[in-house]
């Protein structure tokens, strides 16, 4: 039994470590100089988003590009508290922006998939940008997506999102950031192979024309979450040479960080509860063989100590029987699965600038395998709440 489980943490190691290598083949993208400005319209779907917004509309009036090449059209989706009317007053101070306040109309299981769709609908650029009402961005975030487009001549561009390090540091705070790390590791290792099989939709920039080509998010609509992968399933098939990564600082998207550990749960099972439905091969291959591994770790950070207390209780009426007790695979393949989740971590760390958080990697990763093995079967066996909705399986 122990080599088996040495063979799967073998073969998760081979896959994180190709993550690993391959950032590196996915170079920080370096713009050219000059540019021709291109037309956005900057799609965000909000749902009860009053404390989040004030710095969201910050962000967009700083933003370094023509104004007349770029809109922004916000989506209420059945908000209940103030965030339409901190809009209304921010649009009637910047009368220089083009910025349209939109009411979602459901027409399917999957409300933020709706309002994406009304907001292309009502669109008048060629270029979807999609963002989250809780992110900030730099002033010359769309600056870097108009070079990037005019250097690839992509479909879809995928850009890094990372959460805000002004939340007061706490284990919590930093688990969520770790966590998020990881995640952008194996974005970016996945794009670096030429494999991509994740994005973010709080900085997802697409082609309107190829969106309608493809349908937009046509029979999808009834998983609730997934309104970026899904997306980006659809592109990699019809564009597979198309789809590109924008590995640069200057076009990263930041997001708040949960207030809480029912938030942070929650968002997750939201995350996972669309795996199911994949349909590329790889992306259902990482979620299995990550999935086992920290099933595997748990498994082993419950058992080894029992087994530790056994062996020194036997030691002293069997010196024998003690020393039949191995503990050489099971430590190793503690050393393994740790030594090679903190290669990825520590690089998309340094890229994110969140390296102050790599101090926190040994203790967060003693509860990491539990709490994702939670969330992971919480998915796939429940319901989940959601900004005051409760969505099924």
């Amino acid at each position: 039994m122990s080599w088996i489980l040495l063979i799967i943490i073998c073969l998760y190691v081979l896959l994180i470590g190709e993550f690993a290598v391959a950032y590196w083949r996915l170079p920080n993208y370096i713009p050219k100089a000059q540019t021709v400005p291109l037309g956005f319209s900057i799609i965000i779907p909000f749902r009860n988003e009053a404390v989040h917004l004030p710095q969201l509309l910050q962000a967009i009036a700083q933003i370094n590009y023509p104004h007349d090449h770029f809109e922004v059209l916000l989506i209420n989706d059945d908000s209940q508290d103030k965030s339409v009317a901190i809009i209304e007053e921010f649009i009637q101070s910047h009368p220089q922006l083009s910025i349209v306040c939109l009411h979602n109309v459901r027409t399917s299981g999957s409300p933020k998939k709706d309002a994406l769709t009304l907001g292309i609908q009502h669109s008048k650029h060629p270029w979807i940008v999609t963002t989250d009402a809780d992110c900030s961005f730099p002033n010359s975030w769309l600056l870097t997506i108009t070079r990037c487009i005019q250097d690839k001549k992509p479909k879809m561009i995928a850009g890094p999102v990372t959460i805000s390090a002004g939340a007061p540091h706490s284990f919590m705070h930093a688990f969520e950031q770790l966590d998020s790390l990881s995640l952008l590791g194996a974005t970016l290792g996945g794009f670096g192979m030429k494999m991509p099989f994740m994005c973010n939709g709080a900085n997802l920039i697409y082609e309107k024309s190829a969106f309608i080509a493809q349908d937009g998010f046509k029979n999808n609509t009834h998983i609730a979450s997934g309104d970026d992968h899904f997306l980006l399933e659809k592109f990699v098939q019809a564009y597979p040479k198309q789809v590109h990564y924008l590995k640069s600082t200057h076009a990263m998207v930041t997001t708040q960080a949960q207030q809480s550990w029912l938030g942070i749960v929650s968002q997750r099972v939201r995350w996972a509860s669309k795996t199911s439905s994949y349909t590329f091969w790889f992306a259902k291959m990482v979620g299995i063989l990550v999935l086992l591994a920290n099933l595997i770790t748990a498994a082993l950070l419950i058992i080894l100590p029992v087994y530790l207390c056994l062996g020194s209780a036997f030691y002293a009426v069997d010196t024998a029987f003690a020393k039949a007790i191995s503990l050489e695979i099971p430590l190793l393949i503690l050393v393994l699965k740790w030594g090679v989740d903190f290669v990825l971590i520590a690089r998309t760390a340094q890229f994110a600038n969140r390296k102050q958080f790599l101090k926190w990697y040994p203790l967060v990763m003693l509860y990491y395998p539990f709490i994702n093995t939670y969330i992971v079967l919480k998915s796939l066996f429940s319901s989940y709440e959601w900004k005051g909705r409760q969505f099924s399986k």
